[in-house]
This record gives structure tokens, sequence and C-alpha cells, in this order.
């Protein structure tokens, strides 16, 4: 904990003087343990809309997929049906191959046996899983996998769905082209993982360039949720914050900063 939540409360200047840790006057254990557990409250509070962003997603691209292959068995074991570079550069047959593992195709894989949906299916209804239920069990990298492999009409589509329904929402309306949806669940699932790994969320920074704050993952969840959780999402870290900080004064605009937001603008600190 102390190795990974120290760094606001050292003096860069006496620390190299001295060779070791020397921590800034009026910094304590405490303060550091508070921004510990300031961070893991951060996590709770995002894996729930990340959640929600993973739902409507796996929703989305069932329904669209489906509707577009309904005379098709397992269309997703198809690799037909997605995009030509994929299937060139073999992404596709791989994907196929985690599904087909999920759905019982695999002899050497028993992992839809653990599962009491996917094993009715099986053994049901003659091996034929519906995409719908499929994604109750794949992850959301999977699941964000699927959607960029799709070819460019379906991922139109599934992004037409979000442009829907973010009118419906905030009653305004917005194109969500592909591009956008695809870099907004890029985010979400990096930082998602880092949610579950338990690994320093506040100050992450995710992308190939490793250039993304979390703060920008409220922007992307704005396109994926109803209006009304993205407002309480907002509402809720801006609350975390201001407890952090009235805590530990020292460092507020650093806090603050290094998780990619102005303080002034964005949460009147």
């Amino acid at each position: 904990m102390i190795n990974g939540y120290k760094d606001f409360f050292l003096s860069p200047e006496m620390s190299a003087k001295v060779g070791d840790d020397v921590f800034v006057e009026g910094a304590a254990f405490n303060d550091v343990y508070r921004l510990f557990a300031f961070d893991r409250d951060l996590r709770a509070t995002f894996m729930r809309y990340f959640a929600m962003a993973e739902a409507a997603l796996k929703t989305v691209c069932a329904y669209k997929f489906t509707e577009a292959y309904s005379a098709e068995k397992n269309p997703y074991m198809n690799v037909v049906n997605y995009r030509a570079k994929y299937q060139r550069k073999g992404k596709a047959l791989d994907l196929i191959g985690e599904f087909g593992k999920a759905i019982g195709l695999d002899k050497e894989s028993d992992q839809w046996r653990k599962k009491t949906y996917l094993r009715h299916y099986i053994e049901d209804h003659d091996g034929e899983v519906p995409l719908w239920v499929l994604m109750n069990f794949v992850s959301l990298g999977q699941a964000f996998r699927f959607y960029c492999f799709l070819d460019e009409s379906m991922q139109n589509e599934v992004a037409k769905v979000f442009s829907g329904l973010y009118r419906d929402s905030y009653g305004i309306e917005k194109r969500i082209h592909p591009r956008m949806l695809r870099m907004a669940f890029d985010h979400i699932k990096d930082f998602r993982n880092i949610c579950a790994h338990d690994e320093r969320l506040y100050c992450a920074r995710v992308s190939p360039s490793a250039d993304t704050p979390i703060a920008k993952v409220i922007d992307d969840l704005e396109l994926v949720i109803p209006r009304n959780q993205h407002e309480q999402l907002k509402a809720e870290v801006a609350l975390l914050i201001k407890s952090l900080v009235s805590d530990i004064s020292l460092f507020e605009d650093k806090f603050v900063e290094s998780m990619g937001f102005d303080a002034r603008e964005f949460f009147g600190l």
C-alpha cells in the first residue's frame, strides 16, 4: 500500500539528497491510507457503471447480429460473418475458437457444463446457443473484440442503436459512429481490467499511448449508459474527491489533476 500511494507525500529534493524516501512536512501514514481507501472506493464505484456499459454492448450486439443472421444456427461461429481483414489475420478464427469452447464444440473444454443456461441450450436445443445467451458467458474483452471484428455495416447498425438510446435518454440528437464506440469501449475495458485486478485507478493511464486518464472514461460512459446513471456517476465521483481533499488538503489540486480533471471547473473545489 505504501509503495503504491506514497508519491504525493514525498519530497523529491530531500529524497534525492538522502537517497531514501523523505516525506514532506505534515504528511502522515493516515494520509497515505486515506488515498488508498479513496482509490479502493473509486474502483468499486466505476465497476458498477462499467457493468452497465458492458451489458449495453452485449445486448445491442446480440440483437443486431441475430437479426441479420436469423436463418443461421450459431452464426457467430461462421467466419464469413466477420470483417475480411480479421479473417485474413486469423483473429476472427481465434475468437470463434473461444466461442466454440464456451458452447461445447471443443471436446477438451467443459466450461459450458458449469453454466446452467449454456447446458440447457447445448443439451436440449441440439447445440444451438443464441448469441444473447452466449454473451452472458463471455468477457467484456471478448464482446469488444466481437464488435470490432464485425463488418462495417453491422458496426454501423450497432452504433445507430446507441445513437437512438442517447437521443431517448438525453433528449438531443448525437450521432455515435463506430469509431467513437470502439474508442469508448476500448477505454472502458482497460479501466475495468484495472479495477478487476485492484490496481491503482485514480492516476492510471490507458490507450496505446498511455495518455487517457480516468476523467476521459466518464465522457466515454456518457455515450453508452442512460443520462440519469451518468449524472449519478459524476455525482458519486465528485463526492469521493471532495471527501478526500477535505481530509488531505496538502495536494488537492495534484490529486484531481492526476485523474485528468480540472478541480475548479469540474468540481468547483
